[in-house]
């Protein structure tokens, strides 16, 4: 299937990544609170972000490769809404054409505060079929859990 990120467009193939997903790719369990906030985030975010993950085959937004929750200003995380977080997830794709990737022409925006991108770079398992592309994550991500928000400095 074909999905514009900025000026690129790609080819993904989504029944190959979703197969993936479903039966190799586990869910990231790392235990540090900033991720325990996403999964969180993960199950309640809204639906255009779980259907923008669905469309490029993957069903759990657990299973993303990495997620980075950064450290924000209070003022910043006030104005903003969130956390500033940063991942990515492999997909089963390239792109049409052969320019090099630039990442801030490869922006997919999904809400206000959540966005895809293309990255230059592919970091995946070894046994992720190919071709392969890495779609990277921005996105400013409220605090949801108990604990407190040890991000906001």
């Amino acid at each position: 299937m074909r999905f514009s990120f900025g000026e690129y467009t790609v080819e993904i193939d989504v029944s190959a990544t979703r197969e993936y997903y479903l039966h190799e790719m586990p869910e990231n369990d790392c235990e540090c609170s900033g991720c325990e906030n996403f999964r969180k985030f993960a199950e309640d975010c809204p639906e255009e972000i779980k259907r923008a993950f669905a469309e490029l085959g993957i069903d759990n937004m657990k299973c993303v490769c990495e997620i980075i929750p950064y450290d924000c200003e209070k003022a910043d995380y006030e104005k903003s809404g969130g956390n500033l977080y940063g991942g990515f997830f492999p997909v089963v794709g390239k792109v049409i054409g052969t320019e090099p990737i630039i990442p801030n022409k490869s922006t997919r925006k999904i809400t206000d505060r959540f966005e895809f991108y293309l990255s230059k770079h592919c970091v995946k398992p070894d046994d992720f079929p190919g071709p392969s592309l890495q779609v990277e994550i921005y996105a400013r991500i409220p605090w949801l859990i108990a604990e407190e928000n040890a991000y906001v400095v």
